[in-house]
């Protein structure tokens, strides 16, 4: 039985892994021009370059601007903290899709130059009351710091134990919030974003407190996001907590990149 259920967990691994892979590309694609902020592109009329045909018809006038040249803005230096949700309401089919999400944009961000990323679960575990039994409001840490932002994804992948979480336990959003965005403000990149994996149910301070953190840390220049994958009635609970616009929820993985960008797109600036 043990070696079935080891099997199986590997298998569960090794699906969520080719997954990520599969949906990193596309998501990479999506999000890298916003993250970097290469979308900044100016197409001026140059005396070199690229041809225009549109300016050939200026040329008798004494135009001598008949070439086109792109020019990209600077890309800017960018931190990304990503925070999955492992509370019990995200068992099953859930936690799955929600770990091949958040593999997915670690792996689609880590290639690109001058970003840092971040990863980490919760909440990390759970207290025990005096009679033994399991209490979800005694929280023995609001979560697990997975990778480093220096940290390199090929190492993390290999040596953590957290990389494949299992549900558990309740949702410290609030207080895990709190931690990650106050800690992201002391970074020195100038776009600084964190992404949360969940249903958006916390259970610590409730959908409300959980929003006036989010727009709180907003105002002080951390964009927030949300993602929820699979789940229709996840989308009026990220509403609660997100507001409409600042989350990505999605019934289909493969609709993720383009919903992200979608998301992103409102936010960071």
């Amino acid at each position: 039985y043990r070696l079935h259920s080891l099997a199986s967990k590997f298998s569960v691994r090794e699906h969520i892994s080719n997954e990520a892979g599969r949906l990193a590309g596309s998501m990479r694609r999506e999000l890298r021009p916003i993250i970097e902020g290469q979308d900044r592109v100016k197409i001026e009329p140059k005396r070199s370059g690229r041809l225009s045909r549109s300016a050939l018809s200026r040329i008798p006038t004494g135009e001598r601007r008949a070439f086109l040249k792109k020019t990209y803005g600077k890309a800017d230096r960018s931190v990304v903290h990503i925070m999955l949700d492992c509370s019990g309401s995200m068992v099953g089919d859930r936690i799955t899709k929600s770990l091949i999400a958040t593999h997915a944009i670690l792996e689609a961000l880590e290639p690109i130059q001058r970003v840092k990323t971040g990863y980490s679960n919760f909440p990390i575990g759970i207290a025990l009351s005096p009679d033994g039994s399991a209490d979800c409001n005694l929280e023995t840490s609001y979560f697990s710091l997975v990778k480093d932002y220096e940290e390199p994804l090929a190492v993390v992948k290999r040596t953590s134990v957290d990389y494949f979480p299992d549900a558990r336990s309740s949702t410290p959003m609030v207080g895990t919030l709190m931690s990650v965005c106050s800690n992201i403000l002391t970074r020195p990149e100038e776009k600084k974003t964190v992404i949360v994996v969940t249903d958006g149910m916390p259970s610590d301070e409730g959908q409300s407190k959980a929003n006036e953190v989010i727009e709180r840390f907003r105002s002080m220049g951390v964009n927030v996001l949300g993602v929820s994958i699979g789940f229709d009635d996840d989308s009026t609970a990220m509403d609660e907590v997100f507001g409409k616009g600042g989350h990505a929820s999605v019934n289909d993985l493969n609709e993720l990149p383009k919903a992200l960008k979608k998301a992103a797109k409102t936010a960071i600036s």
